[in-house]
């Protein structure tokens, strides 16, 4: 068949003007092929399935020892899917800019998170009385926490400033955060009334005397 005439035919097919339009009938088909098989409607396909078990299927012993068998298979992935001790209760106990104070922080566990504020580990959450997070009150940069009842005096609160200043000399920025009202909860959970707080939220340094508190923040920053 001539180019022009085949191209007509295709025009025909494509109008839906030509009835003719078969594998059967068009040009050039080879007659020894089968004709191709209709393309199935896969919106009245009738899906075959299986009948769901009976309620009874799930009661008896053997029941019960499947879902044992499970419950222990599934056990080997309880550290994957719930892995807070490791998210949260990593420690830098050996770091050189962490003052350590003598104790230790929890054992390693991926699974259970115990909170501690150990010099090294991150810092413990905790709810403040005015509805805040601790961690919303941090500073952006280093944060002396000074729990309430820990500068009574004239000599604690020069002190403090003391802190303040040798923070300044070098450029070191200090945000000093003292909370009221906090001292049973936090002084428990914190283990110190001062704790100096990195940029990363980890302890650097805690303690009950300030005087450490500047030695801390030379070392904090790595002069």
């Amino acid at each position: 068949m001539p180019s022009t005439s085949r191209g007509r035919w295709r025009l025909r097919c494509a109008a839906g003007r030509d009835r003719s339009c078969s594998t059967a009938t068009k040009p050039n088909a080879d007659p020894s092929r089968p004709a191709p098989s209709p393309t199935p409607d896969l919106r009245k396909r009738r899906w075959h399935t299986t009948s769901p078990p009976s309620r009874s299927a799930g009661d008896g012993p053997s029941a019960e020892d499947a879902r044992r068998r499970t419950a222990e298979a599934l056990a080997v992935k309880k550290s994957e899917f719930h892995s807070l001790g490791l998210v949260l209760g990593y420690a830098y106990t050996a770091s050189p800019v962490v003052v350590p104070d003598g104790t230790t922080p929890p054992a390693d566990d991926p699974v259970e998170y115990v909170p501690s504020a150990c010099p090294g580990s991150l810092l413990p959450h905790a709810w403040l009385d005015d509805g805040r997070s601790l961690y919303d009150a941090l500073g952006r940069e280093y944060t002396l926490i000074v729990l309430d009842g820990a500068v009574q005096t004239p000599r604690h609160t020069t002190a403090l400033d003391a802190v303040a200043a040798k923070a300044a000399e070098p450029g070191v920025p200090l945000t000093v955060l003292r909370l009221s009202g906090t001292a049973g909860t936090l002084g428990t959970l914190l283990g110190a009334p001062f704790v100096l707080v990195r940029p990363d939220q980890h302890v650097a340094w805690r303690g009950s005397d300030l005087a450490g508190a500047e030695k801390a923040i030379d070392i904090a920053a790595g002069w």
